[in-house]
């Protein structure tokens, strides 16, 4: 361990160093027995030497990989602080008693070969050891953890594993079992021994097909998957061992060594990874419902057509009866299990479909009821669209009804100061002038009294009408309080506007108002510019007035310039001052 590595990673990289190591153990075993099968003499005697040596040391290297680590974590202890379940504490005891098994049978054989140079054909000692190493390695099969089948998954999945094995048991009868059983002279115990290894074989298969099936963690299925290749390959060199002593074949040790050593000690690496990292047992996240695999699902179909050609070559060989018949046996079931796993798959496929037919049943309801929805939230929206263009044009209405006078139609006091305050900001922006006319009716309290308030309120409201028609589309017209009108003119100077003021005047004087058979009324105008008379709204609204009082000592019914600002405006209020209040309207 560095000095820069905490003793929490020490413990975490732990594992992974005592696997690596017995990673690296195996693989330099077999690369020294490779090199002892290249540089080893090929005699005979040399050879079963090479053989015996390396298929002991390597039964005792797989017994010995099946507990690494296990001092350093203890029995009941993880290495993370956890407590072992009793499925864990036993995994690699089962499987390392097997393999222990396998490494003592393996020490007998080799002493009887190379010190007493005579291996027994019959039941023996080594035997002993090796049929029972068998049990215990397919209960350590099934202390594998998995995930409980569905029920309803069952049916099927042993199906498909009946009819691997009966393709399996079928010719292994016509190569192994039958042949063995058929042999003359004999013994009953050799028969046993010879059938045993064979028999064990194929229910390791059967036990590796149904856990195959069962859903596992990703880390604990890439596990199983290197135990199934362990013991493919020891399944494969005991089957390559038993057909060539049963046949008188010369056996090619060698190849077969390597099978058993490479099997085992994959078996013994991989459940010293399940031990070593028992979190790989305990993640239940990445459990889900296994995929189906097309070739998994097609594998047991593919032994049908090779059972059915070995029954063909039956037919046109001189083959045992005895084997034939147990052939026969052995196709007529894969046909009556391929037959019920076909009814099965039927009625899977109705259940299936009406199971596909109640979910599209059920996706049309849904689909009609979000139709509804969909239809009942446009009318929503539709109702809201129009109630919120509804609620505009009344907020509209009353922004209007806020800033218009009532009498004239014109823009009440609010709206005109809203309005000057406008051209002020605008004119102080771009630095250009604006003018303001101050209109007074002639004589209206007079006219009021005697004709009465009515008749002011239309008199007020043609005059409103007249002034909005004579201002240019740029002026604003509004009415500042009781007889008094302002007019606003943007841009406009003071010649222009003492013009503008002209035809205003003109204008009402002019008009024929509607009131008692018609009558005529006249007014006095005032005219100030900014920044010419003032230097705010307010000064500027005061300076008009001001010109307005002067047209009427002047006689009435006249235009009058306020004159430029002076000290009395100087005192009235600071340049651009927001809070000096406006002219307050008075009467004739």
């Amino acid at each position: 361990m560095t000095p820069f590595r905490s003793d929490n990673s020490a413990k975490q990289t732990a594992p992974q160093t005592i696997l690596r190591r017995g990673v690296w153990a195996a693989v330099v075993f077999h690369l020294l027995f490779a090199l002892a099968v290249l540089l080893v003499p090929h005699t005979p005697r040399f050879q079963a030497l090479v053989d015996d040596l390396f298929e002991t040391a390597g039964g005792l290297l797989a017994a010995a990989l099946c507990f690494l680590g296990c001092r350093r974590q203890g029995s009941h202890s993880d290495g993370t602080g956890q407590t072992r379940s009793a499925r864990e504490i036993w995994l690699p005891r089962v499987f390392g008693a097997s393999l222990t098994c396998y490494a003592i049978g393996q020490v007998v054989y080799a002493s009887q070969d190379l010190v007493l140079h005579k291996v027994s054909t019959s039941f023996s000692a080594y035997d002993l050891w090796y049929l029972v190493s068998y049990p215990l390695l397919l209960a350590g099969i099934l202390l594998l953890p998995a995930q409980p089948l569905p029920l309803s998954s069952r049916p099927r999945i042993a199906l498909d594993a009946l009819m691997s094995m009966a393709a399996l048991v079928t010719f292994s009868w016509y190569f192994l079992l039958g042949p063995i059983l058929v042999q003359k002279h004999v013994s009953a115990s050799a028969k046993f021994v010879a059938l045993s290894y064979p028999m064990l074989d194929l229910i390791s298969v059967f036990c590796l097909l149904l856990l195959g099936q069962h859903a596992m963690p990703r880390g604990l299925r890439r596990t199983v998957s290197v135990v199934s290749v362990g013991l493919v390959m020891t399944v494969a060199s005991d089957t390559m061992t038993c057909y060539q002593s049963l046949h008188g074949l010369p056996l090619g040790r060698n190849l077969l060594v390597l099978g058993w050593s490479l099997g085992y000690c994959a078996v013994a690496l991989a459940v010293s990874a399940v031990r070593l990292f028992p979190e790989v047992c305990r993640h239940k996240a990445d459990i889900g419902p296994r995929p189906a695999v097309l070739w998994q699902s097609l594998l047991p179909y593919a032994f049908l057509p090779a059972v059915a050609t070995l029954v063909l070559c039956l037919r046109h060989s001189g083959s045992d009866p005895r084997l034939a018949l147990g052939v026969y046996a052995g196709a007529s079931v894969l046909v009556v299990l391929v037959l019920l796993r076909q009814i099965m798959a039927i009625f899977e496929n109705r259940d299936l479909n009406a199971r596909l037919a109640e979910t599209y049943q059920d996706s049309l309801q849904n689909a009609d009821r979000m139709r509804l929805l969909n239809d009942q939230l446009t009318a929503t929206q539709g109702r809201l669209h129009d109630n919120l263009m509804a609620l505009t044009v009344a907020n509209e209405r009353l922004e209007r009804l806020a800033d218009t006078d009532a009498v004239s139609g014109l823009l009440n006091h609010r709206g005109m100061t809203a309005a000057l305050d406008d051209a002020q900001a605008s004119a102080q922006r771009e630095s250009t002038p604006f003018a303001l006319l101050f209109l007074d009716i002639d004589h209206f309290k007079a006219f009021n009294d005697s004709l009465g308030h009515m008749a002011g309120d239309a008199a007020l409201r043609e005059v409103g009408l007249t002034l909005r028609g004579a201002l240019p589309s740029s002026g604003t017209a509004g009415r500042w309080g009781g007889e008094e009108f302002l007019a606003l003119l943007p841009g406009a100077d003071m010649e222009h506007a003492l013009g503008m003021a002209e035809r205003v005047r003109a204008s009402i004087a002019a008009r024929v108002f509607s009131i008692a058979g018609g009558l005529h009324l006249t007014c006095s105008v005032g005219v100030a510019a900014l920044p010419r008379h003032a230097r705010n709204w307010t000064s500027l609204v005061d300076a008009a007035d001001r010109a307005m009082y002067e047209a009427k000592r002047g006689g009435r019914d006249r235009v009058c310039a306020a004159t430029p600002a002076g000290e009395e405006d100087q005192a009235a209020g600071s340049p651009f001052s927001p809070d000096r209040e406006p002219a307050l309207t008075r009467a004739a």
